[in-house]
Parts: C-alpha cells; sequence; structure tokens
C-alpha cells in the first residue's frame, strides 16, 4: 500500500517520481492547508450547483457523480491552484516544463448512487489522450486533489498498480484481471492529499456506500501540443485569459499554437462544443 509523504525536497520528489514509475501511482501528502480545508467544502458544493460538465460529455454519463468542470472560470481560488509546487514539479518532470492543464473539474460519486445492478458507479478505465499523436515519452498525468478523507467505505478510487505498462488480455474483463493479478488497490487517505498517476493507469470512482462525502479534483496534466479535454482559449472568459499571470498561462494552453481543440481532439474549424451547464443533481433517496 502507498503511503502519503510531502514533495518539499529533491530526494522526496526523486521518491514520488520513482513510485510512478513502478506502480503507477504516488500520494503527495499536506498540499492543503488547514484553512483551505475548512473553506474548500462550501467551494466545492456551490462548484457542484453550478453543475458545467466538459464539453461534449452526455448528461446520463455522469448521472452518479456530482460534477463541475472549467473550474477555473468560476472562482479565483483554482486560477493558480495547478501550479503548486508539490504537485506541478512532478507533472514538469514528468510531461516537461511546458506541461498543459487539459481540464480542472470537481468530482464526487454521489452518496448513495449505484451503477448498473448495483455495482460500482464507474468501471476501470485509462484516461484517453493524445489522438493518435506521437509524441516522445508519458502524454498524460491525473492528479486526484482531497477535499473529504477518502477510504473504501465512502468511494475511495479503486487503482491497477502497475497497470501503466501492461494490457488487459482480450476478451478478459478488466476489474476481474486487475483483482486476480492482486493489483487492485483503495486507498484510505486524509482530505489535503493528492494522488498523481499515470493517465494509463487502470482507475474507477467507486460506490459511496458510507453517506460521507468524497469531493475531490481532478486536475489532468498533458504535453503540450496534444488535444484537450477542456480548451482554455476556447472556454475561459476572455477577460480571465487577459489578468492571469504568465506562469498561469503557460500551463493553461493560452499561447499554444496548435488548432483548438476539446474531447480530446483538435477543431481546425474552430466550430466547438458549447459549454454544457445541467441542472444540479437532487440529493439521493438512499
Amino acid at each position: 500500500m502507498l503511503v502519503p509523504f510531502p514533495n518539499t525536497s529533491p530526494a522526496e520528489l526523486q521518491r514520488h517520481l520513482a513510485e510512478i514509475a513502478d506502480h503507477g501511482v504516488t500520494v503527495v501528502a499536506q498540499v492543503f492547508s488547514s484553512a483551505e480545508l475548512t473553506l474548500l467544502p462550501d467551494l466545492v458544493d456551490r462548484m457542484f450547483a453550478i453543475r458545467q460538465l466538459h464539453p461534449g460529455q452526455a448528461e446520463e454519463s455522469v448521472a452518479n457523480f456530482n460534477i463541475c468542470a472549467n473550474l477555473v472560470n468560476h472562482d479565483p481560488f483554482f486560477e493558480e491552484l495547478c501550479l503548486r509546487p508539490a504537485v506541478y514539479s512532478i507533472m514538469q518532470h514528468l510531461l516537461g516544463a511546458d506541461t498543459v492543464l487539459s481540464t480542472i473539474a470537481a468530482l464526487e460519486p454521489r452518496p448513495g448512487a449505484q451503477g448498473q445492478g448495483g455495482g460500482q458507479v464507474q468501471n476501470l478505465h485509462r484516461d484517453g489522450l493524445g489522438a493518435g499523436i506521437a509524441v516522445e515519452g508519458l502524454q498524460g498525468c491525473q492528479s486526484l486533489w482531497l477535499i473529504d478523507p477518502m477510504d473504501p467505505t465512502n468511494g475511495a478510487t479503486r487503482f491497477g498498480l502497475g497497470t501503466h505498462r501492461l494490457e488487459v488480455p482480450e476478451g478478459t474483463n478488466s476489474e476481474d484481471w486487475v483483482r486476480n493479478q492482486n493489483r487492485l488497490v483503495q486507498m484510505s487517505l486524509p482530505a489535503g492529499s493528492v494522488v498523481v498517476y499515470d493517465a494509463r493507469t487502470l482507475h474507477a470512482m467507486s460506490t459511496n456506500h458510507s453517506g460521507r462525502r468524497r469531493r475531490a479534483l481532478a486536475c489532468f496534466y498533458t504535453q503540450p501540443g496534444l488535444p484537450r479535454m477542456c480548451d482554455q482559449r476556447y472556454y475561459l472568459d476572455s477577460s480571465l485569459q487577459r489578468r492571469v499571470s504568465s506562469q498561469a498561462r503557460r500551463m493553461l494552453g493560452l499561447n499554444s499554437p496548435e488548432p483548438l481543440s476539446a474531447c480530446g481532439k483538435f477543431y481546425p474549424s474552430g466550430d466547438l462544443p458549447e459549454a454544457v451547464f445541467a441542472a444540479p443533481l437532487k440529493p439521493s433517496k438512499s
């Protein structure tokens, strides 16, 4: 089981990079301050009330989740969050100095919601990237910033350790295969931790059986030049684009030369899908 530790020294950074190389996952401790963890639950709940979906995302595909994408557009707290050195330094080592934020979203498995047949709310998957574009090295890396403590009873994300280097045999159920390989883990982690993982690592949100909240931010970084889930050049308000710092502009990809993108593909015509705002979900009766 992976144990959270800080990323405040070159030695700690190398340990985190080694864990990602070996397991596809590492956990950075104490990224949020205690004051931020007091403020963030209400802020994230306000984001869930806005409920902006990712471009091209169908509402029925996220019926079991509280969600809000494009967070930079909705509150100043998120403008430079993804530049925090504890996480950003890992991303820059893995993806290059000019790594770009593909999306920043608030996510939570709804308390009481269940998947088909009473199963998990999400199946194991890898985060898609690249649209077939060949690049050298890792294409993208995901990070899960915990607002609430996370454990197996309240929907802790399932991870297949080491699956960033493995292929599931054809015709095999991913969950069964990962479990039979003794690679499936659900970690108990404190609020303020950030789980960083190779986008090729099999993972999934899990059913929240406890009723306790399990809010988190999902911040997905990619190599520059690849299509994004939510291109800030298009979806971020123009006044915000002018206001953010030069470092944030680089991280948000606001100076990128490639065509506009959304849903992980380029739109050379510039005719991108409009942002989708869905009605906030009512509390589960379960």
